[in-house]
């Protein structure tokens, strides 16, 4: 072990270190002579002797070497494949610890990115640690057996050289975990994972998507795939969120964790009411659907053709006849409905619900702005573009009332958060 001073690690070398915090993202976060280091699958509190694996100007990067003195919040995970696996970066903390941390990247990114100071806590709601993923986006790839036991014999010629490999992406790889179950899926997607392995004899594509619900006809639940796999069809499927049934596909975007949908439902929609309410980047109409309840006009926007197809079939189910559903990019509506505002053909509308990408509202931001509805509840699943729009609407007369997260993605470093604005 040698003393360090800033800037002078190398890679290669050997310090020890105790973490601070968690960056987004999971990696634990210390400092080396004023230096910033980020060491995966870290807790706070933990003293580590790491390895730096990589170096750049402002920050290094280290692997664990050992564990001299551990974190109270450290646990043994309970997945075997996790540390190869990249499925999950948070499974070595307590769950309460998990809460904690997300709170935290909440906060930070306010603070940081947005120059916001939220006086208050901010709550993320709990879920089901595990065994709560109704979908799984599993990666195929093909291993050559040139390598192990064939290097000792010479193979016959009927036997099979190669195997699928079926999981997630390595940490910080694109090659493939093989897996033979996760501890974050639902049963019976494990079920389907154990099925693929047994009569998988080509990948085909590089990946299936799997998700369940519950088919409401027979009464009991059965797993879809995209593209279809081992017998496992890609039919459309149902699932219930309240008094609304949903419907769609394996390729279709819908939330993964329905254990606290009903609350993220609630939480984006309770107490609105008014005469108008617009859901922009709507899928299959998650929210539109509660929102038609509370108002007596709903605009649904979505760009995506499945998606919106399936959401005329969820509106057209659930006998609510106060829905336009359109078909558009979310960007390209709200910049003709902020003109025909500017022109007076409409006036604001009473509440509109946002639930973008990664990337944020960052195109139509200005767009949002010029519409200037009464209220605004932001559905984020980045903390970091949600901070950086919600500072910029701020700036422009809007105040924060509410600010959540839910834990939609247990034992990961993701969070749902979710902010209500007032002009």
């Amino acid at each position: 072990m040698k003393g360090m001073t800033q800037n002078s690690l190398s890679i290669g070398d050997v310090i020890r270190i105790q973490i601070d915090r968690l960056a987004f993202g999971g990696e634990g976060v210390g400092r080396v002579e004023g230096l910033v280091v980020f060491v995966p699958l870290a807790a706070p509190g933990d003293v580590l002797d790491v390895q730096i694996v990589e170096t750049k100007k402002n920050f290094a990067r280290g692997s664990i070497v050992h564990i001299i003195r551990p974190s109270a919040d450290r646990r043994q995970p309970p997945c075997q494949y996790y540390g190869d696996c990249g499925g999950c970066q948070l499974q070595h903390l307590s769950y309460e610890a998990q809460l904690r941390a997300k709170s935290d990247f909440i906060r930070d990114s306010m603070r940081k990115i947005g120059g916001i100071e939220w006086p208050h806590e901010i709550e993320v709601k709990r879920s089901p640690e595990l065994s709560y993923r109704s979908r799984a986006q599993l990666k195929l790839d093909r291993e050559e057996a040139a390598a192990g036991a064939l290097e000792s014999r010479q193979p016959g010629p009927s036997e099979q050289h190669d195997r699928v490999l079926i999981g997630f992406h390595r940490r910080s790889s694109h090659s493939v975990c093989d897996i033979e179950e996760c501890v974050v899926l639902e049963p019976e997607l494990n079920s389907a994972l154990a099925e693929l392995r047994t009569t998988l004899n080509s990948p085909g594509a590089r990946r299936v998507e799997l998700p369940r619900a519950i088919d409401l006809a027979a009464g009991d639940s059965r797993v879809a795939a995209h593209p279809p796999a081992a017998g496992i069809a890609a039919d459309p499927i149902k699932r219930r969120i309240g008094r609304f049934i949903y419907q769609f596909s394996a390729s279709t975007f819908f939330q993964a964790n329905p254990s606290v949908l009903a609350d993220l439902i609630d939480s984006a929609t309770l107490e609105a009411k008014g005469e108008t309410a617009v859901d922009l980047y709507a899928g299959v109409g998650l929210f539109t659907l509660p929102l038609a309840t509370a108002f007596k006009r709903v605009i649904g926007v979505e760009s995506s053709a499945e998606s919106a197809a399936f959401a005329a079939a969820n509106i057209g189910a659930s006998g609510l006849s106060n829905i336009v559903f359109r078909r558009r990019r979310s960007e390209d509506w709200l910049r003709e409905h902020a003109d025909a505002i500017a022109a007076g053909r409409q006036v604001a509308t009473d509440f509109m619900l946002v639930d973008p990408p990664r990337g944020g509202v960052e195109g139509a931001g200005r767009h949002l702005i010029r519409a200037a509805p009464v209220e605004i509840c932001y559905v984020s699943c980045n903390p970091a573009t949600l901070s950086r729009d919600l500072a910029r609407l701020i700036k422009h007369g809007y105040r924060i009332e509410k600010l959540l997260g839910l834990d939609l993605f247990p034992q990961t470093y993701h969070v749902e958060t979710i902010a209500r604005l007032r002009l």
